[in-house]
Order: structure tokens, then C-alpha cells, then sequence
């Protein structure tokens, strides 16, 4: 064997290693066509990019909500596989976060579609003043989680 050959086998043996050694690809919240797309929990159609979240699962299926509160409702009673990842848009700005990241405002008087008066912000600041003007706290994702659906005014 000459030199090249052995170069071009050793260079094939390093490539051919490092397949199947990447970490999984992160996953990421989907695309929403305001209008059009359905909420997975109640149906109806997804309209304010305020309020709207998603779950991603592992394998890339996007599920969509209208509302904090039908994300919570659709974990809490369906089967997702471990790894799921949950996403909302931050009230001010409408990009998405990881929803582990973001702070919760829940109030009465904060119309959402389905009633749960829930609403997300990147910001500490910004969740502390909505929740000032509402006379409510702000919750993280753990709080927000732990806290029973009967809490929320779903319709």
C-alpha cells in the first residue's frame, strides 16, 4: 500500500468515527401560522402569538397551543415521551422561550383563550411589573407546573 492510500484510509477511519457521536439536535419550537394552525388540546385556531405555546418531542412532532393553560392541561393528561421539550412566546416581544426559562403572571382579569389568564415573559422585570399592575406574583416554570388546573379558569 502507498503512502496515499494508507493517507486516504486513515483520513476515511476519522470520518467513518465520528459518525454517530454527535449529541442529539436540539430542539426547537416550531413555525405558527396565526389563523390556521389548531391548538392539540381544544381545537380551536391559534390567533394571538402572545399566548400561543408548543411541545416539541424528541423525534421533531410539534404540538400546538392557544393557551398557557391548554399546554399544561395537554402534559398533565397525555403520555409524552421524556425529552419533550415545552416552548412560550414572551408576552412583550412574541419570541419563543423555553418555557423552563420564562416567568408566569396568572390573573383574573387577563383574557387568554381559553380562560387560564396565563402569561409568559423572558424578563424578571418586566413578568414583576404585570404582575404589580394584575395585584399577583410571578411563578416560575416549577411553580406553574406543580400548580393544579383547577387554579386556572379554563372554559
Amino acid at each position: 500500500m502507498n503512502r496515499l492510500s494508507g493517507l486516504l484510509i486513515l483520513c476515511l477511519a476519522l470520518v467513518a468515527g465520528g459518525c454517530g457521536t454527535r449529541e442529539p439536535a436540539e430542539l426547537r419550537p416550531p413555525d405558527i401560522v396565526l389563523g390556521e394552525d389548531m391548538c392539540a388540546d381544544c381545537g380551536m385556531s391559534i390567533t394571538d402569538l402572545r399566548l400561543a405555546t408548543a411541545a416539541v418531542t424528541p423525534d421533531g412532532k410539534s404540538l400546538l397551543f392557544d393557551d398557557i393553560g391548554d399546554m399544561l392541561h395537554y402534559r398533565t393528561s397525555h403520555d409524552l415521551p421524556e425529552g419533550t421539550a415545552f416552548f412560550v412566546h414572551d408576552y412583550d416581544s412574541r419570541e419563543w422561550l423555553p418555557a423552563h426559562l420564562a416567568f408566569y403572571v396568572q390573573s383574573s382579569t387577563l383574557h387568554t383563550p381559553m380562560g387560564s389568564g396565563l402569561t409568559a415573559f423572558a424578563v424578571k422585570t418586566r413578568a414583576e411589573a404585570m404582575a404589580a399592575e394584575q395585584g399577583t406574583s410571578v411563578m416560575d416554570y416549577e411553580t406553574l407546573s406543580a400548580m393544579p388546573l383547577t387554579q386556572m379558569r379554563m372554559h
